[in-house]
């Protein structure tokens, strides 16, 4: 499957509009107490579990040990699997007065293409429409009848099917534009759930008609706990709190003591949530199972990560060799790595030795499985070791599989990232550097003597925090903190303009400056930093851009003068003012200029 073509600008439901997906739509709901609560239509940014059954009242409880504070729930549909006896309008209302936040979900017809057997599937006679605003008026009433206000959020489920049908596709299309004309006749916020190769592909076709899904809950099981960065599914869609993202699907977590089989999703959309502050989370989103598929029903299987294999340590014999004064170089026994040094590093014979030390050492953020050397210098008359040299000497180390970093101890005991260097010499007062060939081998220079390794590094650097984003002369201008990476300093960031590397930056900027916007879409702008074995951090809280509207003022053809004009604002009104400019100079023609100049804003 193809990433989808560039975003087109997203069209947020025209009855509803992007303000009101925040504001607080009550309605009164009595709680399993008797107490009377406030219900919500509200924006949730946090994790949040779904399972085929709702779970107890007690066990939710229980599951406030954990890291969710949503939970989806399956209020009805031709092919709802569980039959949910438990879920009432009791249990909704004692859900939402604990603390919890609640996304309801409809499954209903599923794709006439479906490869899944024993499904009810939308129509292919030209009725899907109206099989999608039957569905609507289902969900609603269903929704209505457990206590769910109108203005909420109601999620219809279509599972994945094959993309390559576009017959298929446009009945999936003509449904789901039903359910969200039918949804929004009734009140409901319209959202839309399913593979992001497959459904949501469609949902973006809808995206430049009048009945777009107002949010998406895009099924990707790629363990990445973020709604942006998706492949299928690119950053200027859904772009303002309207971004769900099931990040890895069925499996077993346990909270409190309590066990569940789940899917796991981080959300940053709209919810159904009881007025006042949710608990905070006491830990941070669990680590997904080791399995990864590209997509929850894309009808991919998964596959096995594979995780450190550990060898048992071998005993190598040092590779020693006399030098004097002249240059040389020494291999180790395993030929894995060598020691270079020029005529002059040394004033008198020494005897340089390199030895492959094991174990490796264990650092943490890094992994283990590494391959380390002990590099030593004594005078050849005395034995007396020499701890620095007067000049540099070169390791080189051959690479090793997957993304690595290299530390160094002199003692082998207290380890230190090595930092890169922006050349090939050493920085000013740095005893240690390296850089990386483009065969993806290490090359270290250093003036002490000691132990070097190379570490499998899977730790990415911290995330960016953007302190601010502002239009100066027409270009935005980012500013964020300084990340941190567990190697020592990060390599440098990039500027990500819906997901895909738009400009490289380097490790000491933490500011940019940018242009490049869609002149018809939202455009989409967030940060990232890379350490030097590669990795890439969380990307930044998004910045969105979207064209200015003409002003409505405006002349459909701007007469030549108002062109002259304006550059000769623009150049400092240097010279004549231009002839053909008339003395009294129309209104439109400012505002026309100051929307020339800045034909974006922040959104």
């Amino acid at each position: 499957m193809g990433a989808p073509d560039k975003p087109r600008a997203h069209r947020i439901a025209r009855w509803l509009g992007a303000a009101a997906l925040a504001a607080a739509i009550t309605a009164s709901v009595t709680g399993g107490m008797g107490a009377s609560i406030r219900v919500q239509a509200a924006l949730y940014s946090g994790g949040a579990f779904d399972s085929c059954t709702a779970p107890s009242n007690t066990t939710l409880t229980s599951w406030l040990a954990g890291p969710y504070r949503a939970v989806g729930i399956y209020i009805g549909g031709a092919n709802r699997a569980c039959a949910n006896p438990g879920l009432t309008a009791t249990w909704l209302a004692t859900t939402l007065a604990s603390g919890w936040s609640v996304i309801p979900t409809y499954v209903g017809l599923q794709a006439p293409c479906t490869t899944v057997k024993k499904l009810a599937t939308v129509a292919t006679d030209g009725s899907a429409g109206t099989q999608g605003t039957a569905a609507a008026s289902d969900a609603a009433a269903r929704a209505a009848a457990l206590g769910i206000p109108t203005g909420s959020p109601i999620y219809l489920d279509i599972e994945g099917y094959p993309i390559n049908n576009p017959a298929c596709s446009q009945v999936v299309e003509a449904f789901a534009a039903g359910w969200v004309s039918g949804l929004h006749a009734r009140g409901y916020i319209a959202g839309v759930y399913g593979s992001a190769a497959s459904t949501i592909q469609d949902m973006v076709a809808l995206s430049t008609t009048a009945t777009p899904p107002d949010a998406v809950w895009i099924a990707d099981w790629n363990d990445v706990t973020s709604v942006f960065g998706n492949k299928y599914v690119a950053d200027g869609y859904w772009a303002t709190h309207q971004r769900l993202h099931q990040y890895v699907g069925d499996h077993k977590e346990t909270w409190g003591g309590v066990t569940i089989n789940i899917d796991s999703s981080v959300v940053d959309g709209p919810v159904l949530g009881a007025t006042g502050t949710a608990p905070t989370p006491t830990v941070p989103l669990p680590t997904p199972p080791l399995t990864a598929a590209s997509s929850s029903s894309a009808g991919t299987t998964p596959t096995p990560v594979s995780t450190p294999t550990t060898t048992a340590p071998t005993t190598t014999t040092p590779a020693p060799a006399t030098a004097s004064t002249p240059g040389g170089t020494v291999t180790s026994t395993d030929s894995e790595s060598s020691v270079t040094w020029n005529a002059g590093t040394f004033q008198q014979p020494v005897l340089v030795t390199l030895t492959h030390a094991t174990p490796e050492p264990t650092i943490a953020g890094f992994g283990t499985g590494g391959y380390s050397v002990q590099l030593t210098v004594t005078q050849s008359s005395t034995s007396t070791p020499l701890s620095s040299f007067t000049a540099p000497v070169g390791l080189h180390f051959v690479k090793i599989a997957g993304a690595s970093a290299p530390v160094f101890s002199t003692n082998g005991t207290t380890w230190k990232p090595v930092a890169q260097m922006a050349g090939t010499t050493l920085a000013a007062g740095a005893k240690t550097g390296y850089m990386k060939e483009p065969d993806g081998s290490v090359d270290i220079r250093t003036t002490v003597a000691g132990w070097f390794a190379l570490l499998p590094d899977p730790t990415p650097p911290t995330q960016p925090v953007l302190l601010s984003a502002r239009f100066t002369r027409g270009a935005l201008t980012l500013r964020w903190s300084k990340a941190t990476d567990n190697s020592g300093a990060v390599a440098g960031y990039q500027l990500l303009l819906d997901g895909t590397r738009n400009a490289d930056i380097a490790a000491t900027v933490t500011t940019a400056s940018t242009r490049a916007f869609h002149p018809g879409a939202l455009s989409v702008y967030r940060v990232a930093a890379v350490d030097g074995s590669g990795n890439i951090s969380t990307p930044s809280a998004p910045v969105v851009v979207e064209p200015s509207p003409r002003p409505a003022t405006t002349p459909k053809a701007i007469p030549s003068w108002a062109w002259e004009l304006a550059r000769w604002i623009a150049d400092g009104r240097v010279g004549a003012r231009p002839a053909a400019a008339p003395a009294n100079t129309p209104a439109w023609f400012w505002t026309w200029a100051a929307w020339r100049d800045a034909p974006f804003r922040l959104k």
